[in-house]
């Protein structure tokens, strides 16, 4: 399993840092890039001015097997970003997974990557903006190949959700009780 994660400056460095350290020490995924299609970027930096990544431009999109899009501020500039809103649109065309938390799933709706068909939660959204039909308040929501989290405080429950979607639910199960434990 290979995952790619899209990444825009200002991305929230709870639910990248957390989701990250999660899926990198259970230790199944082959391989997990950290991407943006800009090739003026290097790094990125997160809201929180915590996490500061290097970033990989040239990647064979076909060979990952997910994305992970992380919400925060970052979210506003993919808003604004056709080519990685069309990255997205290909692994959603190609059946691949797709893996969105807080604002990152409202962008996904407002550009028909999620529609009124799909259950998602994600980020409260303010009395102007777009919601789907299907749109909830729970903090991960598990649709087929779509998985979406609501905020930071989500993401712990949201990491745990994608890895028992993707490996071995007893694997899984014994990770999450000695991460838990650490915690």
């Amino acid at each position: 399993m290979k995952l790619l994660i899209l990444v825009h400056n200002n991305f929230n460095d709870i639910e990248l840092g957390t989701a990250y350290y999660i899926f990198n020490t259970f230790g199944d995924f082959e391989k997990i890039t950290i991407f943006n299609p800009n090739k003026n970027l290097t790094e990125v930096l997160g809201q929180g001015n915590v996490l500061n990544l290097q970033i990989e431009h040239n990647v064979n999109l076909n060979e990952y097997d997910a994305i992970f899009i992380p919400g925060g501020s970052g979210a506003k500039i993919l808003r604004e970003d056709n080519v990685s809103l069309n990255i997205i649109r290909r692994f959603k065309d190609n059946n691949k997974y797709i893996f969105a938390i807080c604002d990152a799933p409202n962008v996904l709706y407002e550009n028909q990557i999620i529609d009124d068909q799909i259950n998602y939660s994600s980020y409260p959204l303010g009395e102007n903006m777009q919601k789907g039909k299907l749109r909830n308040e729970n903090n991960v929501t598990v649709h087929d190949k779509i998985i979406t989290g609501r905020c930071p405080a989500a993401t712990f429950d949201f990491a745990i959700s994608i890895l028992y979607k993707l490996f071995d639910n007893k694997k899984v199960n014994n990770y999450e009780k000695l991460i838990k434990a650490a915690f």
